[in-house]
């Protein structure tokens, strides 16, 4: 029995988010020893996009695989320079 549209939308959208999580659906570029890693869609909307339409999708809602997924903590794959302090580091 085929699923429907929304059951197979909450299953692709599971499937991408942990091979996100994984770290197996990231592009990454590299030239002269600097590396670069990128997605194309943030993982929190992902995240929030796949709880959507698994709760507007009764067929989603009955399969015990496509459990909620609560929001990641945190920033993540954000990169900042370290902070830098003026001044005397002793008062």
């Amino acid at each position: 029995m085929p699923l429907s549209t929304c059951h197979q939308l909450a299953t692709d959208l599971k499937a991408a988010i942990d091979a996100r999580i994984l770290g197996r659906q990231a592009q990454s570029v590299g030239h002269k020893g600097r590396n670069m890693t990128y997605a194309e869609t943030p993982i929190k909307d992902l995240i929030a996009y796949y709880n959507q339409v698994r709760c507007n999708c009764p067929d989603a809602l009955a399969d015990p695989d496509l459990i909620a997924i609560d929001p990641l903590e945190g920033r993540t794959g954000e990169v900042r320079r370290p902070a830098v302090f003026f001044g005397r580091g002793w008062v």
